[in-house]
C-alpha cells in the first residue's frame, strides 16, 4: 500500500479539478508512456507533501508524524497556472503552486521525520528539490504533454489549506483518504 501525505484541497475545488482531469484522461490517457489503452483516473486532485511506498507496516508512525505537524496554522495557496514539467524520463502536466513558506515548512517537517521510510526515488524529490504542484496527467511524451497543457483553461486561483491528509492507494482501486488532520 502506498501512503501519500497531501494537502487536501477544499471539496469544491477538488470536484471541479477532478471533472477537468477526467476529461483529460478520457482524451489523452492512451498516450501515457507504457499505457496499453485507455485508463481511468484513479486518483483525486491534491498537493503531495511526500510519499511512503510500503506503508502498511509503518502506518502508525506515519499517522503520528502527520498528526503532530497538523498543529501548524492554516495558510493560503495560490495556483498560478498550467505547466509541463519533466521527470522520470517523461513529461507531466501540472498546476503550478506559487512559492509558499508554510507549505515548504510542512513538507520539511514531514519529510525529515519520515525520511527512513521514503524510498530513494522519492527522497530525490524532497528537501530543496520539492516542487509542489497539482498533477493533471503524468507520464506523457513531450508533444502530447504540451498539447494537453495548451488545451486546459484553468485560471489562477487561491484557496486556504485547512487540512493535510494521508491518501492511500493499492494500485487496483481509486485512491482514498485514510485519515485527515485539520490545521489550526
Amino acid at each position: 500500500m502506498i501512503a501519500t501525505i497531501i494537502v487536501n484541497l477544499p471539496e469544491e475545488i477538488r470536484n471541479q479539478l477532478e471533472n477537468e482531469i477526467n476529461l483529460v484522461f478520457e482524451k489523452y490517457s492512451q498516450f501515457r508512456v507504457g499505457a496499453s489503452g485507455p485508463t481511468k483516473y484513479k486518483n483525486f486532485p491534491h498537493i503531495t507533501i511526500t510519499r511512503v511506498d510500503d506503508a502498511q507496516k509503518s502506518m502508525g508512525e506515519i499517522v503520528e508524524v502527520v498528526k503532530n505537524v497538523a498543529q501548524l496554522t492554516q495558510f493560503q495557496i495560490k495556483v498560478t497556472g498550467v505547466s509541463v514539467i519533466e521527470g522520470g524520463g517523461s513529461f507531466h502536466v501540472v498546476l503550478e503552486i506559487e512559492k509558499n513558506e508554510s507549505l515548504k515548512e510542512i513538507h520539511e517537517k514531514i519529510f525529515q521525520q519520515l525520511f527512513p521510510l521514503i524510498n530513494e526515488d522519492w527522497r530525490k524529490l524532497g528537501g530543496e528539490n520539492y516542487h509542489p504542484h497539482i498533477s493533471i496527467i503524468t507520464w506523457m511524451p513531450k508533444e502530447k504533454a504540451l498539447e494537453v497543457a495548451s488545451s486546459i483553461n484553468i485560471k489562477p486561483f487561491k484557496f486556504f489549506a485547512k487540512e493535510i491528509a494521508i491518501k492511500t492507494m493499492d494500485g487496483k482501486d481509486k485512491a482514498k483518504v485514510f485519515e485527515t488532520f485539520q490545521l489550526r
